[in-house]
């Protein structure tokens, strides 16, 4: 029997939100280092609201160390009623899988099927298959089901390619990077491949980088008069950058620097940190005729060299692949890759129980697990790229051919 279409939809949402359901309300991983990092915890969210109700500043001890817009948002929702605090996660994932069916739409229409990149025919159902299957996505289910505050920052980033790919509004898609960027510092380099999907002439450009700017600047004043002074940068940004807390997680960070030095620290942080930035400028060149495939190619930057990832950033990563297949469907290392990272996912809650509760392992069982993961979207990423470029370089051939032909 042939499944409708809105019985797709309304089978997948029903299985997502009881997934969803199960994991914040029986399983509560909420505290998993794959899923809670020191700037993503719910945890720390609650202490950090805790202390500004009693008028004590929010990033007074270790705790909290998220952007200080966010305190309002979740008192607010604390005062309507309990369940919308633990309930917006799952708002906002089923939001980002609408804009997803839209920007999947977009993407069949003007890249999957363009011939002239490549392009061939896609089902029917594509848009659907690609929306549903994030909302329904392991990742996306431990994401906003352990309240993750990454969830946070996909929306934003989301919303911005939204707004980029379907319609005039270069001002809300600009807008919405500089909150995300705002939220978890990193986006910023997203800003290049956000600014080629809209594709604007140079003056415009310049006017979308200011007002990029402006927001940002506004939404630092507006912290600055919610807290009543600019601590945050330090405790927020700074906290990031110098990767201050080194609890476990799925990062390169935390196990690298506690066992170096002091004295290299400040020189090993800059090198680290780096590696987010110096492939923005030659990315962007190569890849400007694509430029969502750049974004997902930054984005794979940060989920590899963040201070602190965790799994809404895979769970982010996840759900743009299917939007770039037609550049990159002739990997080579896709199984092998997506093997090794199921592996190595049911493996970290495994060696984190050896390691911590049954003691029968070490902290380098969990990192080499970390580094495998990171080894794994590593060599996927650098083999998408490489057959994008390599099919664009036929192409090319094939055209010089045919004109001199």
């Amino acid at each position: 029997m042939k499944v409708t279409r809105g019985a797709m939809w309304g089978l997948a949402l029903v299985a997502g939100c009881c997934m969803r359901w199960v994991v914040i309300n029986q399983w509560d991983v909420s505290r998993r280092p794959e899923i809670a990092t020191p700037v993503t915890a719910y945890h720390r969210m609650m202490e950090g609201l805790f202390l500004m109700q009693r008028g004590e500043s929010p990033y007074f001890g270790w705790a909290f160390h998220q952007a200080p817009l966010l305190l309002p948002v979740f008192d607010l929702l604390n005062k309507c009623d309990a369940f919308w605090t633990k309930a917006i996660f799952s708002i906002l994932d089923l939001l980002i899988t609408v804009m997803l069916y839209k920007v999947a739409t977009w993407s069949q229409k003007h890249i999957l099927t363009d011939k002239s990149s490549g392009g061939f025919e896609t089902r029917e159902d594509f848009p659907d298959i690609v929306a549903l299957i994030y909302f329904c996505s392991p990742l996306s289910v431990l994401a906003s089901g352990g309240l993750s505050l990454g969830v946070f920052s996909n929306f934003f980033v989301i919303s911005s390619i939204f707004m980029a790919t379907l319609g005039p509004f270069p001002l809300i898609a600009v807008a919405s990077l500089a909150v995300s960027s705002y939220l978890s510092l990193y986006p910023v380099i997203l800003l290049p491949a956000v600014l080629l999907l809209l594709r604007p002439g140079l003056v415009k450009t310049c006017l979308l980088v200011i007002w990029y700017f402006l927001f940002t600047g506004a939404l630092f004043g507006l912290s600055l008069m919610y807290t009543g002074s600019w601590e945050f940068l330090s405790e927020v940004y700074g906290f990031i950058f110098w990767a201050e807390d080194l609890t476990p997680n799925l990062g390169l960070f935390w196990y690298f620097f506690t066992e170096m030095f002091v004295h290299f620290r400040v020189f090993f942080t800059f090198v680290f940190q780096a590696n987010v930035v110096i492939y923005v400028a030659p990315m962007t060149i190569r890849l400007r005729r694509w430029p969502l495939l750049l974004l997902w190619a930054l984005l794979s930057v940060i989920t590899i060299f963040k201070s602190y990832p965790s799994v809404a950033d895979d769970a982010l990563l996840f759900a743009l692949f299917p939007l770039i297949w037609t550049y990159v469907r002739y990997t080579r290392y896709l199984v092998g890759a997506g093997i090794a990272s199921i592996c190595l996912a049911v493996l970290l809650p495994i060696l984190w129980s050896m390691w911590i509760y049954e003691g029968t392992g070490n902290a380098n069982f969990y990192y080499g697990a970390c580094l495998g993961h990171a080894i794994a979207t590593v060599i996927f990423v650098t083999d998408c790229l490489s057959v994008a470029l390599k099919t664009q370089f036929l192409q090319t051939l094939a055209e010089n051919k045919t004109k001199k032909a």
